[in-house]
């Protein structure tokens, strides 16, 4: 995917020694959307990558709720795990020494992934 898209679009905030950059995949009119391949070249020096995922099966309380039978008064124990599910849940990517990292990667229908980057030899 190059440019722009009907359904998946990326953007990326930094501080100098972090990026932070999130990619989503949402329709509102839910027409035509499909899991969409995305591929990001990250140019400079990366010291580390780490990635999130929010869909349908990761950091999904309101599903893990409607597993517990969407009780209206919950327990502390359930309060307990479904704060849990909120939770981003993240997995270290391989980086090279190179100048450019290539990451690739699938975008579901209807979620959000999240990619932290700490750059290298920020003063």
């Amino acid at each position: 995917m190059a440019g722009s898209h009907e359904t998946a679009e990326v953007f990326a905030l930094t501080d100098g020694k972090r990026v932070i950059v999130m990619a989503y995949n949402h329709d509102i009119v839910r027409r035509n959307i499909k899991t969409e391949e995305i591929s990001l070249i990250l140019k400079g020096s990366v010291e580390s990558m780490r990635k999130a995922v929010i869909d349908e099966y990761h950091c999904n309380p309101k599903q893990t709720w409607a597993n517990m039978g969407s009780s209206e008064y919950l327990t502390k124990e359930q309060l307990e795990v479904i704060n849990q599910a909120a939770q981003l849940v993240y997995e270290d990517l391989d980086v090279n020494m190179s100048e450019e990292q290539v990451v690739v990667f699938l975008a579901e229908p209807e979620s959000v992934t999240i990619l932290d980057i700490v750059l290298r030899n920020c003063q």
